[in-house]
């Protein structure tokens, strides 16, 4: 049920956690309390046991786009972007 209300829903997961992530940014706590923070809201918006199914990917997508963001790793945009069109129809 609760998968089908996600699905009813223009959902995007990705988008989702950079919001909430740049709102999280500007707390004054560690980068461990700020993250929990955020799993903290994106449990209460996708509810507890969808939360509990994607917490392990959640968590990793999380210190994903910190890594992206700090220029840790080196996101190829011209893969990525031929990628999120097939996927999505594009990820602007």
């Amino acid at each position: 049920m609760e998968q089908q209300n996600l699905k009813e829903t223009d959902f995007n997961l990705t988008n989702m956690l950079i919001d909430i992530m740049s709102d999280a940014n500007f707390l004054t706590i560690s980068g461990k309390a700020k993250k929990t923070v955020v799993l903290d809201e994106v449990k209460l918006l996708i509810g507890p046991v969808t939360y509990a199914r994607y917490e392990p990917l959640l968590s990793m997508a999380v210190d994903t786009i910190v890594s992206i963001s700090k220029k840790d790793v080196k996101l190829v945009l011209k893969k990525s972007s031929r990628l999120c069109k097939k996927l999505s129809k594009g990820c602007s």
